[in-house]
């Protein structure tokens, strides 16, 4: 260093890990999960007494980390390698409720698709689309990741890989008074 005459000891790398803090009210999603937000909520809307769903922070960020985490580490499922489920994510994320539910999809384009597709979309699906009108929930976490240079070594629940999928969906439900 300068006041000493010697050379300054070079600093060792550092990393640094910081939660994600997302104050309400400043949570903005992309436009295909707000695509998503509004089709669920419309559904919603057909049923009696049947509130809209809010985005809550700490869903919005567990949605996000396993919509990453799959498309990261080549899995499609609700339970990621290491056996944590969307309730231990949630509460992971600063959850308090453990009255969860989660969706989750790979492969679909675009918020019509992963909704609405006669195959696979969330409201075809007998549990999916129970997640959707379940009108005890009142919050979601809605994420979708892109991952452009996927390859066919999906794992699957079932154990067989498949793929590439390229998107990968989560929507995360919750209550935080139940």
């Amino acid at each position: 260093s300068v006041a000493t005459g010697r050379a300054a000891a070079p600093l060792a790398a550092t990393q640094l890990f910081l939660p994600l803090v997302v104050q309400p009210g400043t949570i903005s999603l992309a436009p295909d999960e707000q695509a998503v937000l509004n089709a669920v909520n419309n559904e919603r809307a057909k049923l009696p007494n049947c509130p809209a769903l809010t985005v809550s922070p700490a869903l919005q960020q567990a949605a996000r980390i396993h919509s990453d985490d799959m498309a990261a580490r080549d899995y499609f499922d609700h339970k990621d390698p290491d056996g944590v489920d969307g309730v231990a994510r949630a509460k992971a994320a600063g959850y308090a409720s453990k009255y969860v539910g989660e969706n989750v999809a790979a492969g679909q384009a675009s918020a019509q698709i992963v909704m609405y597709n006669s195959n696979f979309g969330w409201m075809n699906s007998e549990s999916h689309r129970k997640n959707i009108l379940n009108c005890a929930y009142s919050e979601t976490g809605i994420a979708l990741t892109y991952q452009p240079d996927d390859k066919a070594n999906v794992r699957l629940p079932n154990g067989s890989i498949s793929g590439p999928f390229r998107y990968y969906w989560t929507q995360t439900f919750g209550n935080p008074n139940l």
